[in-house]
């Protein structure tokens, strides 16, 4: 018998939460060094790839933005805003 929709997407919900959870608490754990090694490790993999890509194709990667929300936006600038005056 198949499974309702409503039930599956719960169980995968769950199963990502869980998930998510994990790798939260593996990052957490982790010292200095090894988030450094870590973000070292990207960086090296994101240049491979660029590397693999033509240049056009590496030219729109580059040219991607994804621009924080407005709301962020102004969140950022208040609290900028509150650090300046703070140290003044």
């Amino acid at each position: 018998m198949a499974t309702p929709i409503h039930e599956w997407i719960d169980r995968m919900r769950a199963a990502h939460e869980r998930a998510d959870r994990e790798e939260l608490a593996r990052v957490r754990a982790m010292s200095q060094a090894e988030r450094v090694a870590a973000l070292k490790a990207a960086c090296i993999t994101a240049r491979r790839v660029l590397d693999a890509m033509t240049a056009e194709a590496r030219a729109r990667a580059l040219a991607q933005r994804d621009p924080l929300p407005e709301s962020s936006v102004r969140a950022l600038k208040r609290l900028r805003e509150k650090a300046s005056s703070a140290g003044k």
